[in-house]
């Protein structure tokens, strides 16, 4: 699956969702739940085969593992060096 990623839409989402998220609606564990699930729900819809949804599922475990790392390190935690 080949993807050119604009980063300006991927903010725009994101404080989009966060938006909607923080009205103070739902509780944090069925937000994650819920993202898990659309996150699959894109997945299997996007990619043609298992193999392919699994590597893609890699790319989305890796790209979560950056983001809470940059999170933690911004919040001032020593992160060390980042392992994938």
């Amino acid at each position: 699956m080949d993807h050119n990623i604009n980063a300006q839409s991927v903010q725009h989402i994101v404080r989009h969702l966060l938006s909607v998220i923080n009205q103070g609606h739902y509780n944090t564990g069925d937000v994650l739940i819920a993202a898990s699930e659309l996150l699959g729900r894109i997945i299997v819809d996007t990619c043609e085969t298992p193999i392919s949804a699994i590597q893609m599922a890699t790319v989305m475990e890796e790209h979560i593992k950056r983001t809470m790392y940059a999170g933690y390190t911004a919040k001032g935690f020593n992160m060390g060096p980042m392992e994938l």
